[in-house]
This record gives C-alpha cells, structure tokens and sequence, in this order.
C-alpha cells in the first residue's frame, strides 16, 4: 500500500476546512464545529468518542490565543498528540479499512514513518539514510534539491531534539505538522487572493 506524505498533508487541510467556516471564520473552528469534526472524525473507538464529547477541555487545550475558536495550527497540534498516541497502540492496515479520512491520515503518517525506519538500526527511529531516502521519496515536490546532502543534513539537525543523530517518531510528526501548517498557509492566502 502507497502512502504519500504530500497526499496525507493535503488530507488534514481538506479535513480542517470541511468543518470550518460554517460559524464565522471560514479559517477556523468554532467550538460547535470543532465538536462535528471530533465525534465525526474520531468515532473509531470508545475512547475517542469519550475523549471527542469533551469539546470544552479538548477546545481550552488547544486555544492557544484565547480566543474560543481552533485555527489550523491549533488543529494541527491535536493531530499530532493524537497521531502520536495512536502510534503507541495502533493495530495495524486493518485499521484503515473502517476510519475516516482524519483516521486513515493519521494512521498514514504511522505508516509511512514505519516503512523507512529500522532498516539500518532502531525500528522506531530513522537514521539520516532513512530520513534521506523517506525525504526523497515522500516529499521531493516539497524541497528545494531533494538530492542536495546538506539539506537531508539540516532538516535532520533541526529534527533531532534530543541531539541522539536519528528522528524518532515524535520528532518525525513535528516535521510533518510544520509543513503541513506552511501548506494550509499556502493555501489560505491563494484563496484569499
């Protein structure tokens, strides 16, 4: 099965703008929008639907500004705590089967992250060859030379917080949400325009 990073990217903005703007902001969630995106989106289980009705804490977790609505990178954020968390126990393809697209991108990016790592080591992290090779496969539309040694080098310098010379999987969705958050930039002033 194919993942494509750029795909799964493209998947979180479409999601994020399928709910907003029906309450004022079209770039944002309000606090019944986001509650429609959560029991819509994150029904797959018991516990994320328990989690999903607790719109008001999941909303003054993520209301960075203070200003009761979710913007993009605050949506982003969740996704990411979530994708995460479902990294830890996640049950495999079979789970694709029966997700929405919020689920199926997460489980994407677990899947993606999986298919490059452990190949030269750790199972959980990559190393700079598989962060290469992921960066050149997944994502060579989104850089400036993908073949470039010294750009594989930043990117990994940048990722690697704990300075161990590989990206675990944290450091890994860390990347994903910031290019995730310049695509939706992106997309958000070429609609305003």
């Amino acid at each position: 099965m194919s993942y494509n990073l750029g795909r799964v990217m493209d998947e979180l903005i479409l999601v994020f703008h399928k709910y907003s703007g029906k309450e004022g902001n079209k770039y944002k969630l309000s606090k019944t929008e986001l509650r429609t995106l959560l029991e819509t989106e994150l029904l797959g289980s018991q516990a994320d639907c328990q989690d999903a009705l607790e719109v008001d804490k999941t909303l003054k977790n993520l209301d960075q500004n203070k200003d009761n609505e979710v913007d993009f990178e605050e949506f982003v954020s969740l996704v990411a705590m979530l994708t995460i968390a479902r990294n830890k126990s996640s049950k495999g393809p079979e789970e694709l089967k029966k997700s929405s697209k919020l689920n199926k991108s997460m489980m994407s990016l677990i899947n993606v992250f999986h298919k490059y790592s452990g190949k030269e080591g750790d199972k959980d992290k990559l190393n700079k060859g598989e962060l290469k090779t992921l960066l050149q496969t997944e994502l060579s539309d989104m850089l400036k030379d993908p073949k470039d040694p010294s750009a594989v080098n930043k990117i990994m310098a940048d990722l690697d917080m704990n300075q161990d010379g590989e990206a675990d999987f944290q450091e890994f969705v860390t990347l994903i949400s910031a290019l995730t958050v310049i695509s939706n930039e992106f997309f958000e002033e070429y609609d305003k325009n």
